[in-house]
């Protein structure tokens, strides 16, 4: 029985495996149209063993086009500490298919793979830099994992990349009867096909003849174009802890097995943290004392060891080190709240700016981080422990706006973080300029940047003078700016701003003619982006809302008078919207530009419009004003 359920397997398996011609002429046209790669063959199997381990098999064949076309420059293979790889293989041919070489023992690598975030990691890989001169040619590179802990099982993503066609790419997965899994799919052109095979079953996703995806502007999540497939377990086992995947609530429970008994603190440092809060006037004030203790005590450093990197150090680690990982430092941040009585929740989040959010209707391990919420009558308060220099209760782009698994006490619970919408995020600034009769100008800029947009000046008021007077230089790109002098004003409330200062001066800032003057108005906050004009197939995402005010009142020399001025511009879209309007009385003129942006994802349908409206922007940003001598 055992020799029949090998060959079925190996009939499933060997007419993937079994390509052999790779001559460049048969890829069809269509799939080499801008393409980088063409990949013949995409193939992995995933074979579970138990709840705790499988045997993962990869093959990859892949035409590499050009010669900048590096991704393929160097073969990886990820594995974990108590892993295996073997079989690590790989071969060139050239574009008329004909051999060319075969990958050499001695070219096989084997290191740590600690991360460039990372002090210390268990992981390793096994890598080869392995390529070819003459292009195009094709790398073929094969190796089989035994996999041990089993929280996640392999997505597939089967165009990987863009600009690059996909003859065939397949994932297998051969799972045991008696173990449960769940799957979903997103744009997949074919059914999963199953194959029984008495006691296991093949499940089987094929898709073929990809054409290659250019890479395009504003960029929607992946799962609203892409081809991919996103698999998980129900019963699962990680680093020996056994747990379930059916539902949020009991993966949680299962992050709570990790945690417990990690949150214990000693009995003398229990009492230092009460004195420390003894005249706090509610919980929150509590809070906020020992958030400013531990961003005092900790330093963030990322330590990946032991249960995939899941599990958090001890509390009393933390104290008497004083560092740790996200995990570390958040679960560090609950002892410390439930040493005083303040109930807290450990969260687990998907975290990056611009970042995609979790498939939330899919209970699985999708998360990269760890943070902290404390459950208020009204607002939650969230906090970010990673960063010594974080506004208190503020998450900021890093974390906003997405998909957390609570785990509470009864197990995990899916909630949404804090979202700062467009009137928090606002940019206001007001200037004074004086221009003389050369077209020089003096004056002073000052902008509150306010929300998310605190992130433009976040972390400036610490730097040095140098470093301050550099970074303003490089957003500041006005030809013939200097800036006499600037100052930063920071304000850590709970929705932070900063204040930044400027005495400027500006060499030729309203060229001059015979008797004309030409002045650009719009100087500190040109918006001169507009996104190629092109037919477009995918969704677009706009991924941040904000509102931009500008004032900029400008003091004309004696003599001057105006002779043309910009019309008053007023644009109202559902991408967000613009106006700018120009006052004038005696010597005095008043620009007045206002611009905001909405957040969300629009159908392709829409995009010719949004380039239409982006292109009057960038034109109304550049406008002249011109000044003619009276005399």
């Amino acid at each position: 029985m055992k020799i029949i359920l090998s060959i079925l397997i190996l009939l499933v398996s060997v007419g993937f495996f079994g390509q052999t011609n790779y001559n460049y002429s048969n890829i069809p046209d269509d799939l080499k149209k801008n393409a980088n790669y063409i990949i013949w063959q995409d193939f992995m199997e995933f074979e579970v063993l138990d709840i705790g381990s499988a045997v993962q098999k990869v093959k990859m064949a892949v035409c590499i086009v050009d010669q900048y076309s590096k991704k393929f420059n160097s073969i990886v293979a990820p594995y974990r500490k108590n892993e295996k790889i073997t079989g690590f293989k790989a071969e060139i041919y050239d574009r008329d298919g004909n051999f060319v070489k075969k990958l050499k023992s001695s070219e096989i690598h084997d290191v740590s793979s600690v991360s460039s975030f990372s002090l210390f990691e268990d992981d390793r890989v096994m890598y080869a830099d392995f390529i070819h001169g003459q292009y195009p040619y094709t790398l073929v590179y094969e190796y089989e994992r035994k996999v041990e802990g089993l929280l996640n099982y392999p997505s597939k993503y089967f165009q990987r990349i863009t600009n690059t066609g996909v003859v065939l790419s397949q994932i297998n997965l051969i799972i045991p009867n008696n173990i449960q899994f769940k799957y979903k799919e997103f744009n997949l052109g074919q059914e999963v096909k199953v194959t029984d095979l008495g006691k296991k079953k093949i499940y089987s996703w094929t898709e073929k003849n990809l054409k290659p995806i250019e890479s395009f502007e504003l960029p929607p999540p992946d799962s609203c174009f892409a081809p991919i497939l996103l698999l998980a377990p129900v019963q699962f086992a990680e680093g020996g802890y056994e747990g379930q995947m059916d539902n949020w609530e009991n993966f949680g429970k299962w992050d709570l097995k990790l945690n417990k008994d990690r949150d214990l603190l000693s009995e003398s440092k229990i009492n230092e943290l009460q004195f420390l809060v003894k005249d706090a006037k509610n919980d929150k004030e509590k809070v906020q004392i020992l958030y400013k203790y531990m961003q005092n005590k900790t330093r963030y450093v990322s330590v990946q060891l032991g249960i995939g990197g899941y599990q958090p150090f001890t509390a009393e680690y933390v104290d008497s080190k004083g560092y740790g990982d996200c995990k570390a430092l958040s679960n560090y941040m609950f002892s410390l709240l439930k040493a005083v009585g303040v109930k807290s929740n450990y969260a687990l989040i998907l975290a990056g700016s611009g970042e995609d959010d979790i498939a939330a209707d899919f209970p699985s391990s999708q998360f990269n981080h760890a943070i902290l919420c404390i459950p208020q009558l009204k607002d939650s308060i969230w906090l970010e422990c990673t960063s010594q220099q974080q506004p208190f209760n503020f998450l900021g782009s890093f974390t906003d706006d997405r998909h957390a698994l609570l785990i509470t006490e009864n197990g995990g619970k899916i909630v949404k973080t804090p979202k700062y919408v467009k009137d928090i995020n606002f940019q206001n600034r007001k200037a004074k300029i004086k221009l003389d009769v050369d077209g020089n100008a003096v004056g002073n800029v000052n902008t509150i940047f306010n929300g998310l947009q605190y992130e433009n000046r976040d972390g400036w008021a610490n730097q040095s003078v140098k470093e301050q007077k550099d970074a303003l230089k490089s957003v500041y790109t006005v030809a013939g700016l200097e800036i006499n002098s600037f100052r930063f004003i920071e304000n850590k409330a709970e929705i932070p701003n900063i204040q930044e200062q400027l005495d400027i001066n500006i060499q030729g800032f309203a060229p001059v003619t015979n008797k004309r003057m030409f002045l650009k108005i719009n100087v500190f906050n040109e918006s001169s982006y507009v996104p190629k004009n092109e037919e477009r197939t995918h969704p677009f995402e706009l991924r941040s809302e904000f509102i931009d005010s500008d004032t900029v009142q400008i003091e004309i020399p004696d003599g001057y008078s105006i002779e043309s001025i910009p019309q008053p511009v007023n644009l109202q879209t559902k991408f967000g919207g613009y106006s700018v309007e120009i006052l004038h009385e005696g010597n005095i003129i008043t620009y007045i530009r206002k611009n905001y942006s909405e957040k969300n994802i629009f159908p392709a349908k829409d995009y010719i419009a949004f380039y239409e409206y982006r292109k009057q922007i960038a034109k109304a940003d550049k406008a002249k004003l011109v000044l003619v001598k009276k005399f």
